[in-house]
Formats: C-alpha cells, sequence, structure tokens
C-alpha cells in the first residue's frame, strides 16, 4: 500500500480553493447558500484545530568554535485525535460531494483523507540549516524537505537525529575536514554505503553530494525506512550532479546480504548496548573483496550505552581503527542535551 504524503500547502490550497468557490456560490441567489456556509465552517474548524504545525530548535555549539549553527525542524502532521479525524474524514468527504468535478479539490481532498488516522499516513518535516558567527552578520542557510510516517513517531527508524543534524551541519560548514581526509583513500567515481540509514537519511544525502560520490546506497533492516528514505533523497536531489540512488535491506546480524562501497558511513548507530558487537562485523561485510582500506565516518552519541561502554575497544578488536575526531559539539534540542562524536575509523591491513 503506497504511503500517503501530508503536506501543509496541500491543506492551504484546499482551504483557498474551497473558500473561493464557495464565496462564489454564496454570492449565487440560486444556490443553496446555507449548505456551504456550513461546508466553509467546518473546513475552517479543520484548518484551526486538525492540523499540526510544530518546530523543533537545535542548537549546535562546536567544541573550541565560537561558530553555532541552528537547526529549525517544522513538521507538519494532521492531528490523530479519534474525534478529530473523524470530523476531518467527514468534512473531506462533503468537499468531495459538494466539488465532484474539480479535480484539484478532489486531489487536496483526497490526500487529506487519507493521511487523517491512517496508519500509512505521513507527516511533512521542513529542515532548516542555518550557520552564524559571532563575529560576522553574515549567515548561510541550507532548507531541505523530508516525510515521515506519522504513526512512527517514536520509532528509532523514523527520528532525525541529533548526531544527523550535527553531521549535516559540520559539513557544510567545514567540508575540506572530511574531503581531504579521506579522498586519498577513495575512487573518483565513488560509492557511499549509509548503514542504518532510516527514514530521513540526511547524513547520506550531505556526504555524497559533497563527496561528488556516483553512487549512493541505503541501507537498513526496515523495508518502509528505505522506502520512504528513496523518496526523500529524490525530493532533496539539489545537487548538480546528483548521485545514483539505491536500496538495499540488510539486518547487521546477518553475515550475507551487505552492500558494497568505497566509503561506508553511519550514524546513531550504538543505541543499543550489543550495537557496539554487531556493527565492526557489519561494517566490515561491506567492504569490497579487492580492498581492506575503506573509510569508515561515524557520528556518535556518547550517551548511548553501547558508547559508554564500549567505544572504542570493540571496534579495534574488530580491526576499525578510530584515527581521528573531527570534532565534538553539544547538540540542544529544548531540554535534552546530546554530545556527538563525528571520527573517521580506519580497517588495519590485516583485517579479516
Amino acid at each position: 500500500m503506497p504511503l500517503s504524503y501530508f503536506n501543509k500547502n496541500d491543506a492551504d490550497d484546499l482551504f483557498r480553493i474551497v473558500q473561493t468557490q464557495v464565496t462564489k456560490s454564496l454570492e449565487d441567489p440560486k444556490q443553496n447558500g446555507s449548505s456551504d456556509a456550513k461546508l466553509l465552517e467546518a473546513l475552517t474548524n479543520f484548518y484551526e484545530c486538525a492540523l499540526i504545525e510544530e518546530e523543533e530548535v537545535s542548537q549546535i555549539a562546536y567544541e573550541d568554535e565560537d561558530d553555532v549553527a541552528t537547526v529549525r525542524c517544522r513538521v507538519s502532521s494532521v492531528s490523530n485525535d479519534d474525534e478529530l479525524c473523524a470530523s476531518v474524514k467527514r468534512t473531506m468527504l462533503r468537499v468531495i460531494k459538494r466539488f465532484p468535478r474539480d479535480m484539484s479539490i478532489l486531489d487536496y481532498a483526497s490526500k487529506l483523507l487519507a493521511c487523517c488516522g491512517s496508519e500509512t499516513s505521513r507527516t511533512e518535516s521542513r529542515v532548516q540549516i542555518r550557520f552564524r558567527s559571532p563575529n560576522s552578520s553574515a549567515s548561510s542557510d541550507l532548507w531541505l524537505r523530508f516525510s515521515s510516517p506519522c504513526f512512527s513517531a517514536a520509532d528509532v527508524g523514523f527520528r532525525l537525529w541529533a548526531s544527523s543534524k550535527a553531521f549535516c551541519a559540520w559539513m557544510l560548514h567545514h567540508p575540506s575536514d572530511i574531503l581531504e581526509s579521506v579522498q586519498p583513500y577513495i575512487p573518483q567515481k565513488s560509492s557511499v554505503v549509509y548503514l542504518g540509514c532510516g527514514a530521513i537519511p540526511l547524513t547520506g544525502i550531505t556526504l555524497a553530494g559533497h563527496l561528488g560520490a556516483e553512487k549512493l546506497i541505503l541501507s537498513d533492516m526496515n523495508q518502509e525506512c528505505l522506502d520512504v528514505a528513496l523518496s526523500n533523497c529524490q525530493s532533496n536531489l539539489i545537487l548538480h550532479k546528483p548521485p545514483i540512488i539505491s536500496t538495499c535491506k540488510y539486518n547487521w546480524s546477518d553475515d550475507e546480504g551487505a552492500p558494497s562501497g568505497d566509503i561506508i558511513i553511519a550514524s546513531a548507530c550504538l543505541y543499543e548496548d550489543d550495537h557496539v558487537e554487531i556493527l565492526p562485523k557489519a561494517i566490515l561485510r561491506c567492504f569490497p573483496k579487492d580492498k581492506n582500506q575503506i573509510p569508515v565516518i561515524l557520528a556518535l552519541h556518547e550517551e548511548h550505552p553501547g558508547f559508554s561502554a564500549h567505544y572504542p575497544d570493540m571496534f579495534v578488536r574488530y580491526g576499525l581503527n578510530p584515527i581521528k575526531t573531527f570534532v565534538r559539539v553539544k547538540v540542544i534540542e529544548g531540554e535534552r542535551l546530546s554530545t556527538i562524536r563525528i571520527v573517521l575509523m580506519m580497517s588495519s591491513e590485516n583485517s579479516d
């Protein structure tokens, strides 16, 4: 079943078109103005009560630097309140019945009807990343747009983690740091493997774009995450020459089915204690058979159990050596504070 995409612009357009049509109806004595007035009132209630737009602001402070990045996530969704959802459904059906031949209205109303109360609906997130320096009034912005299923908001695969925000902000602000470190080890036409990409592959889009990678391979154990991630990548092809994007369903515990690439990335990947043991093995399975020196970039939450208990010993045990810490940053999201470490690892020459 395809996922229904919710976009607040759809609601804006529907409201505007129906309002225009109903206004004309109310001015026409031959039309049933009372019925249309009630319809417009119901649509107004939907717009004011059932549509939710929230904003989460993250402040990213770099260690030993004055520059600060701000990440704004504006999330639009339809309320999951049962009573409101029932009201929205009635309203959308009334709109469709009232304007059966207006294809624009039918399209917008059908989208919102499919989203409301559906386990396959999506929210829309508009992500703005802004850099500012205390020494300059200038700032730089990047806007990206993502969607994810409403019902999975608490699922780890459908979240935009602080590590992804921190990595993207660092990569955009200091691109030469990572590029100069990995380019000696990768071919000109490189492929990037993003392990555990989730539904919002912000890290993969950023790195592949700055490397000028030929391919971006999105990997996750959840097929629904991969489907949404692929759609999100295609919605954000803002690059002059975007990479070829593919997906690979891969469980880190499996011996078979690992994607292969020239550079491997992962973020927020140690949120379970046992991940620190299965992740190094999963990374090594992604190495091409003819290579044993592959750059691995990880954006890690220092608060996650796998990091605090075992980093970096378990990686070293499997032949993955941290050779550089690019940066440690503090990410403040409301009352939540995360410390993110972005590291470069290389395999030992004799690693299996």
